[in-house]
């Protein structure tokens, strides 16, 4: 494969790039970089628009009503309630056992429980 050569300014033979290698190509590179970290934060972007409901070690119950129950037994709970009501922490589940934390709409908490009842 012969490429054209080119000389510096000195006179000394300089290889030219071969095709495909020239501007055109890194700035087609550097395009496909700029779509890949858009779409890399404009997705999560998307899925948090419009946060309701509310948010309990990563799962988010949103439109629920009455009581859930988050597990069997009691652990360390985090939650963020993003709606617009109270949510009451039971330590037991089925919303027995006493009230551990209530979390106001808006704030945030890591109390100790089993159960939430939303509204």
């Amino acid at each position: 494969m012969n490429r054209p050569i080119a000389r510096d300014v000195r006179g000394d033979r300089i290889p030219m790039p071969a095709a495909g290698a020239g501007p055109k190509t890194g700035a087609a590179l550097a395009l496909g970089v700029f779509a890949a970290v858009v779409m890399t934060f404009a997705v999560p972007g998307v899925a948090q628009a419009s946060p309701s409901g509310v948010l309990i070690n990563e799962r988010t119950y949103s439109g629920a009503r009455g009581c859930v129950t988050v597990r069997g037994f009691p652990i360390r709970l985090r939650v963020d309630n993003r709606g617009a009501a109270p949510a009451r922490v039971y330590l037991l589940p089925g919303c027995t056992g006493g009230v551990t934390k209530t979390i106001e709409a808006g704030r945030k908490a890591a109390p100790i429980g089993a159960s939430v009842l939303f509204g």
